[in-house]
């Protein structure tokens, strides 16, 4: 069966336990958020406790099939980016989730005591629900550490994908790491009627909890907008993963067409 992506993206500044609030931000969703309940709480930002424990639920309808839902929660502290908590929303719901199907899915969280008390913005909470791609085949690989198990690329199974200009488009690839990485710079590129451009910048560790250590299996994804300034050619994208030491970690081709 094919596989699609799906993200189910919600920023909530500062959560608590089952009532409607108001004042949370979509960051991205493809399904519709039809409400999410964090406890008492009816308006954003809502106070959280450290020690305390805050049940956070999500309604939303799926727009397209999902066989996994694998999530993550981030909170941003002092500017910092701390994962707090990982897991599969399938292990609560009957999946695979069929497009129209309405879910709710919760999840339970500890404020940790470690974490300082802040006067508005206690946490800024993304949720991250992920849905597998198809797998895409006809990449290259450019000089990879790690090991690279499979590249998603939205709808398309094979070389090369066509990239609609104006339309956007998550890569996402699993890898199995060979060496400890404590920051992952990447950049994106494609060749332009002969000439590199940057299109992308930025550090996978921003979405998973580094130090990366050897044998660790990481899923890092990105999305991009096809400019349409760019002319309907085929060409090549090429992503660069680094480690801190400015060694190649990842580096793979992906052969599209844009149209």
């Amino acid at each position: 069966m094919a596989m699609f992506k799906e993200i189910l993206a919600v920023c909530l500044i500062a959560t608590v336990a089952y009532a409607q609030v108001t004042g949370w931000i979509d960051c991205g969703s493809t399904a519709i958020i039809n409400e999410i309940r964090a406890g008492p709480c009816t308006q954003t930002p809502c106070p959280f406790s450290r020690g305390n424990t805050y049940n956070i639920a999500l309604t939303s309808t799926a727009t397209r099939s999902a066989d996994s839902l694998p999530f993550n929660v981030t909170a941003t502290i002092l500017g910092l980016p701390w994962t707090i908590m990982e897991g599969n929303a399938c292990d609560q719901l009957t999946c695979p989730t069929q497009p129209g199907q309405v879910t709710t899915f919760s999840y339970e969280y500890t404020v940790s005591d470690i974490f300082p008390p802040m006067f508005k913005a206690i946490l800024a909470v993304c949720l991250l629900a992920t849905v597998a791609y198809a797998q895409v085949t006809g990449w290259t690989d450019c000089g990879s550490t790690a090991i690279i198990n499979e590249i998603r690329a939205g709808p398309c199974t094979q070389t090369p994908c066509q990239f609609v200009r104006g339309n956007t488009y998550s890569i996402g690839v699993t890898s199995t790491a060979t060496s400890l990485a404590s920051s992952l710079p990447y950049e994106v590129s494609a060749n332009m009627l002969g000439l590199p451009v940057v299109i992308m910048e930025g550090d996978a560790c921003d979405q998973l909890a580094c130090p990366i250590q050897p044998g660790q299996v990481t899923t890092f994804s990105y999305e991009y907008t096809v400019s349409e300034i760019f002319p309907p050619v085929p060409t090549t994208t090429r992503t660069l993963v680094r480690n801190h030491l400015g060694g190649t970690v990842m580096c793979f081709d992906l052969p599209i067409q844009i149209v």
